[in-house]
């Protein structure tokens, strides 16, 4: 795994808020990875799930605060989970990225400067 500078706290909670929402969104039993890669002065960091997916058109809103893809009734939560980890992403100067399949699970790309 790349090694990364910033604020432990927030960090922790990325991967919390990450992990969270990998098991909240499967219908089967969990599969989660987390593995990395240095591309220069890059680190690439990859949050991969079996879960239930994002339809392509939907992806553009997840990172938006209060923005809920599914139904209360189905799916616990406030809809802020993701918004904060864009926020974190953002405070250090990284960017997330997601790539999704509905029923084959979704990767998140995390790139932070590494250390």
């Amino acid at each position: 795994m790349p090694q990364v500078m910033g604020n432990e706290a927030y960090l922790s909670q990325l991967f919390l808020n990450l992990i969270a929402n990998a098991l909240k969104f499967s219908e089967e039993r969990p599969v989660i990875k987390i593995y990395g890669e240095l591309k220069q002065d890059k680190a690439l960091i990859y949050v991969s799930d079996n879960g239930i997916g994002i339809r392509e058109e939907e992806l553009h809103k997840i990172f938006d605060s209060f923005q809920r893809l599914n139904l209360r009734s189905e799916y616990e939560g406030s809809g802020i989970g993701l918004a904060i980890c864009k926020r974190i992403i953002d405070i250090h100067k990284g960017s997330i990225e997601v790539k999704s399949k509905i029923g084959e699970g979704t990767v998140f790309v995390i790139t932070l400067p590494s250390v």
